[in-house]
């Protein structure tokens, strides 16, 4: 699904999705379609079985986007792609204002996990932000990391009406953490913590954390020509 929500965005030229297992292709065509904007019957988008992290480490191909959304990162394997040389290789990749998102789960994990994890991506991409899909009364466990190679600037108003014209809805809570809030000592677990201690928020329409990293190509005011989408 996350692989289809750039289908929206005319601009993109064209999509990788690296799958480690063959069969959750042949599963997503044939009972999410609908969901996925059939993106397997795009002719822009190619899919590569192999392991997400040796085909990143490979490839020669320069993205615009790279974007990971793997199994929870407990699951057996799926730490590398929550790791320093992973964003390593994920940047190598990027072209210059290329963009990468990860995908966060806060839920069946503690606070040192989640410190850990955000502090590898803020190492590699020091520049970067925590986008939270936490709504006040109603809670929220996901969140996507975002960053840009090279300076970084987030157009408000650009994502907002990008969001609108794909799904108006109601309020949707996004936090920045800004540097001085970012060491591992006061990065906390709980989306809470993440609209704390100095941060900004914006509200905005409310709407699936999946179209976060296609929705930062206008974010950050960067025109894509192709997307890569690291599942496995």
């Amino acid at each position: 699904m996350t692989a289809g929500s750039f289908l929206v965005h005319p601009e993109i030229e064209r999509i990788v999705i690296c799958e480690i297992e063959p069969l959750v292709p042949k599963a997503a065509g044939e009972h999410f379609a609908s969901a996925n904007y059939d993106v397997l019957n795009d002719p822009r988008v190619e899919v590569v079985y192999d392991d997400a992290r040796h085909f990143i480490a490979t490839t020669q191909e320069q993205f615009d986007i790279v974007t990971s959304d793997p199994i929870d990162p407990w699951m057996d394997g799926a730490a590398v792609l929550y790791s320093v040389e992973y964003y390593d290789l994920a940047k190598k990749r990027l072209r210059a204002g290329g963009i990468v998102s990860q995908w966060l789960p806060l839920y069946e994990t503690d606070e040192p996990s989640a410190k850990s994890e955000l502090a590898s991506f803020l190492q590699v991409f020091p520049e970067g932000t925590v986008w939270s899909s936490h709504i006040p009364r109603n809670g929220g466990t996901d969140l996507v990391m975002i960053s840009q190679v090279g300076a970084m600037k987030i157009d408000v108003d650009r994502v907002a009406s990008t969001i609108a014209r794909i799904a108006p809805s109601p309020t949707f809570l996004i936090a920045d953490i800004p540097k001085r809030t970012r060491s591992p000592s006061t990065v906390k677990s709980s989306p809470e913590a993440l609209t704390s201690g100095g941060s900004t928020s914006i509200s905005i329409s409310r709407h699936s954390l999946m179209y976060l990293a296609s929705l930062s190509v206008f974010a950050f005011s960067v025109v894509s020509r192709a997307a890569m989408k690291c599942t496995g």
